[in-house]
């Protein structure tokens, strides 16, 4: 394995508008997190014309409650977290170096501004920008998918949901896939689900 040290990979990347301001911390640690910038051998993706893919290694929503959030992806799908920034920011990661950051409405603003403008000031906002003040909505059909290596991992996790609490349906079959969808704090749906095709298992 070789470690890549790149600021532009990661959450840091997204964040790093960010780093004159309160979640300069948060910044700094993505950026500079060995274990999230690792480059997996025999893990790249399919080869085109330009630069080799690589796979998925972060993934920022936006949510209505950081904390609400958080608890609820430590509790049941095993991430940790790294960077607590309170109601503004969490960063949490998995076994597998993944990263997924949970950003406030007003973090969301933020980050978006800097990619249009290359600022992240939301004092003089720019055409387009979210607009915080709303409640957080994800379009029809959008949702995060977590992949298990057996029906059994499928059921396992729906017992947990189910013991804790969490309005769930039982998994069923679906397009080849054995999965059940629940729906996160603030509104994401979660899909967690087994498929022999792509999971190459039983």
């Amino acid at each position: 394995m070789t470690t890549t040290w790149n600021w532009n990979t990661i959450a840091g990347g997204v964040l790093r508008g960010l780093i004159a301001g309160p979640l300069a911390g948060a910044g700094l640690v993505l950026g500079f997190y060995p274990a999230l910038t690792r480059a997996q051998s025999g893990r790249s993706g399919p080869k085109s014309k330009g630069a080799a893919v690589k796979r998925l290694n972060h993934c920022d929503l936006v949510v209505p409650k950081v904390a609400e959030s958080r608890a609820f992806f430590e509790k049941y799908f095993g991430f940790r977290c790294i960077v607590d920034r309170g109601d503004k920011l969490a960063v949490l990661t998995d076994d597998a170096g993944f990263a997924l950051t949970l950003s406030s409405p007003e973090t969301g603003a933020e980050i978006d501004q800097f990619q249009r403008t290359g600022t992240p000031s939301l004092e003089a906002p720019k055409a387009g920008v979210p607009d915080i003040k709303r409640p957080v909505e994800y379009s029809a059909g959008f949702h995060i998918g977590f992949m298990q290596d057996s029906r059994e991992g499928v059921d396992e996790i729906f017992k947990q949901l189910m013991s804790g609490g969490v309005a769930v349906e039982p998994p069923k079959e679906y397009h080849g896939a054995w999965t059940f969808f629940v729906r996160a704090p603030g509104g994401l749906f979660v899909e967690v689900f087994y498929q022999p095709r792509r999971g190459g298992g039983r």
